[in-house]
């Protein structure tokens, strides 16, 4: 493998990245919008154990909706700051 190998390596995985400029239906530069989408279980530091469970913003985790049913949301741009963080 030569260098010109590694960098066409490089350059070629720029093909795997999709378009990350979600839609904002508010318009508001400080938000995106969050596809439903699954989320795997897990262990708490605590040892409570969480289901996985489908995230689609409605609140209901008996309903999983795609996007063209309504499922998804907005969200705030994460900032470090986790008070100002858009609510239901």
């Amino acid at each position: 493998m030569g260098v010109v190998d590694a960098i066409d390596g490089i350059d070629g995985s720029a093909d795997l990245v999709t378009d990350t400029t979600p839609p904002s239906a508010s318009g508001d530069p400080g938000t995106h919008f969050v596809e439903p989408h699954y989320v795997e279980g897990y262990v708490r530091a605590n040892g409570t154990e969480v289901d996985g469970y489908w995230r689609d913003g409605d609140g209901d985790t008996s309903i999983n909706r795609a996007v063209e049913d309504g499922g998804g949301y907005l969200r705030s741009n994460p900032d470090g700051d986790p008070s100002n963080n858009l609510k239901g």
